[in-house]
């Protein structure tokens, strides 16, 4: 197994903003800096399941996302809090897996939905996301893996710390029946590369379901930082990969 890991941006989530906010206001002015500072942190709970010594107790991770200037991760495990700043949030869910008992591990159930081509109907199943530390403390990386059973089909997928090779392989070993309807295999979805990439699955991802107009300019725009800035403001920002919702449109994604 193999891990590709990314430079750490030396920054306190305080010094980061200030930096950007300084950047922003060179490039686009005052209006600009005015939003980006205006801290409007939008707060998530992911219901969750910690599971050690064959047990498994249920648990609540909350994070609050500030654009393009990070993650910050609260939760209670044993009746020990947890808080964790990163710039990503995949880094913070690293940073937990570090701090807990040995041989434990997480795992988030996810309500989405599976088309099943032959008989063209739809049903709504449980997929189960497991993480898991990865073997080195302070990697910043986590090990994912897919698991899912719904009628007398049960699929698990490889470990791996690329949560791309992860999915891509539940849909591989789904076959041409079956295909997962989430935000990864959507058209709409946009991932940007801010600081060094993402993992494809928490961090800067953008759905452009209610702008479709503007998904082939951001397309074609170059990646390089502010460059599409203006487009994705203009899109629904920290989508989770494994979003199921009504407007899903089939795309392979070709995210290495």
């Amino acid at each position: 197994m193999s891990v590709t890991l990314f430079k750490r941006v030396d920054y306190s989530v305080s010094k980061l903003r200030e930096s950007l906010q300084t950047q922003i206001k060179n490039k686009w002015g005052r209006v600009r800096i005015e939003e980006q500072s205006d801290d409007r942190r939008v707060a998530r709970n992911l219901q969750a399941y910690f599971i050690h010594n064959n047990e498994m107790n249920r648990i609540q991770i909350e994070y609050r996302y500030v654009y393009k200037v990070g993650f910050d991760l609260f939760t209670t495990i044993q009746g020990k809090t947890f808080q964790f700043s990163e710039l990503k949030f995949f880094e913070a869910l690293s940073n937990l897996l570090d701090q807990l008992p040995q041989n434990s591990m997480l795992m988030i159930p996810h309500q989405v939905a599976i088309a099943n081509l032959d008989e063209h109907t739809e049903s709504i199943v449980t997929l189960e996301e497991w993480l898991y530390p990865y073997k080195e403390k302070g990697s910043l990386a986590v090990i994912y893996q897919l698991k899912l059973s719904f009628n007398d089909v049960s699929v698990e997928t490889t470990l791996n710390s690329a949560f791309n090779v992860v999915v891509r392989d539940m849909q591989r070993r789904l076959g041409d029946k079956f295909q997962i309807k989430v935000c990864w295999f959507c058209k709409y979805l946009v991932e940007e590369s801010f600081y060094g990439g993402t993992d494809s699955r928490h961090d800067q991802l953008y759905c452009f379901r209610d702008r479709p107009d503007l998904l082939t300019t951001v397309l074609n725009t170059s990646p390089r930082l502010y460059a599409r800035d203006p487009l994705l403001a203009q899109a629904t920002p920290d989508m989770s990969a494994l979003h199921s919702c009504s407007a899903f449109i089939y795309s392979p994604n070709e995210n290495a």
